[in-house]
């Protein structure tokens, strides 16, 4: 179930960062799209949470970490937009956010 959880929450977050830049292509979306990219990281962050306190998660301590620092990225995204935040700097927040996402799926990778 753990790598269920955390296949979701990488899934989710990916699917943020497609619906932001589809409609954020012409600066920062709308009221509604904000609301739906929340609807959506909130998934995302259910997902991780649920991850983290399964016993898979605090018997892989590294990758434990990296989820959390992914968490962290995507909540960063997400205020960014409900703040209004400039688009330039969304997209560096997403570019950190597919990095980390990037990492952890590497590491899975590697240990497979």
């Amino acid at each position: 179930m753990t790598n269920e959880h955390l296949r979701e929450s990488l899934r989710i977050v990916d699917e943020w960062i497609r619906l932001y830049r589809s409609v954020g292509i012409a600066g920062l979306p709308g009221t509604d799209r904000r609301a739906q990219l929340e609807k959506i990281m909130w998934q995302a962050l259910q997902e991780v949470v649920e991850y983290s306190k399964s016993e898979e998660a605090a018997k892989k301590a590294e990758e434990r970490r990296r989820v959390m620092e992914l968490l962290n990225r995507a909540v960063r995204a997400e205020l960014a937009v409900l703040h209004e935040q400039d688009a330039a700097y969304v997209e560096d927040l997403i570019k950190e956010l597919k990095k980390g996402m990037e990492e952890i799926e590497k590491a899975r990778a590697d240990t497979n």
